[in-house]
């Protein structure tokens, strides 16, 4: 069993700092939960000893580089967890692959993969077809508006969450070290520039300059600790719901209500199968219901049938990826 870590309130503080701005210097967020900065820098590499803070990652506009990500439910036969744990691993390490996830229900592993267009698209499911013989059926999901982006706003009940709609954006070419950058700030979005300019050929002042820069023309979204969520004791539900009808005003209504419910973690509307797609957090199982009452009540007749996955244990969380 998952061993459950109970965090105080400084911890929780710190961990909520680290989500939203994993950058900011330990001096900064010491400022912002009242505490020195040697307490601080120990508190984050407890954290971080613990496996609570997995690591630091860049989040980066992938519509704007010219991707597309597709979410992708694989359900596998004949395996077992070893082979499972094997085959996550595995798609870890595949060109292209964002997030690997395994989880119970009419699937065993959500994978989001990142293609330039649908010729690439085929390449890489029949790259991941291909390499696995266990492979009985998959399905595919495009997100194309997010609702509510992931937030642990649970931690923070006080804080509100404000929707934004974001617009289209235009497609922006990157050079040689911009990329650079990216990718090493995708495995560390800690690193400092001095350590960045020791990889990319750039002095650290011009290192800073282009950082500021990607982060002004909104290519790097924000900078994020990766988080363990089992292991502060939550339940991760992952709902696939079919939307027969959501008018316009109807969904503004439920995307309020997503953000001013702590426990629902991230919304996204989606095409193919499913419509919608909601992950929550739940504190147990009667939790859970609840949540899933209010949820069903808020979407009232629109939903017609959903589908649940319990989501267990992420593998591989990043935004930029080698070759983009």
């Amino acid at each position: 069993m998952q061993e459950t870590v109970n965090l105080d309130l400084k911890d929780k503080k710190i961990l909520y700092e680290l989500y939203n701005d994993a950058r900011q210097s330990n001096n900064a967020i010491a400022k912002k939960v009242g505490l020195s900065r040697e307490a601080v820098d120990y508190r984050i590499k407890n954290l971080e000893k613990k496996g609570i803070i997995e690591k630091y990652i860049t989040l980066v506009d992938n519509d704007a580089l010219g991707y597309t990500s597709y979410n992708v439910y694989i359900s596998l036969s004949n395996v077992n967890e070893k082979e499972i744990d094997h085959i996550a691993n595995v798609l870890s390490e595949m060109p292209f692959v964002k997030w690997v996830a395994i989880c119970s229900g009419q699937w065993d592993l959500v994978i989001t993969i990142a293609a330039r267009d649908k010729f690439h698209l085929d390449a890489l499911l029949d790259e991941i077809y291909n390499k696995f013989k266990h492979i009985k059926q998959y399905d595919i999901l495009t997100t194309i508006k997010v609702f509510k982006d992931v937030d642990i706003i649970f931690l923070m009940p006080q804080k509100k969450i404000v929707y934004k709609e974001k617009g289209a954006k235009k497609e922006v070419k990157l050079d040689k070290e911009d990329k650079e950058i990216l990718l090493a700030l995708s495995e560390n979005a800690r690193m400092n520039v001095v350590d960045i300019s020791k990889t990319v050929m750039l002095t650290p002042e011009a290192i800073s300059y282009r950082i500021k820069k990607l982060q002004k023309s909104k290519i790097i979204r924000s900078f994020r600790a990766s988080i363990d969520i089992s292991k502060l004791g939550y339940l991760w539900c992952m709902l696939l719901c079919e939307i027969k009808n959501l008018p316009r005003q109807k969904e503004k209504e439920f995307i309020d209500f997503c953000n001013q419910n702590k426990n629902i973690f991230f919304v996204d509307k989606l095409i193919g199968k499913w419509q919608l797609r909601v992950e929550l957090l739940a504190e147990n199982l009667f939790h859970f219901h609840s949540l899933l009452t209010q949820l069903r009540n808020a979407l009232s007749d629109s939903m017609s049938s959903y589908e649940l996955l319990m989501v267990f244990r992420s593998y591989k969380e990043t935004s930029f990826l080698k070759g983009m």
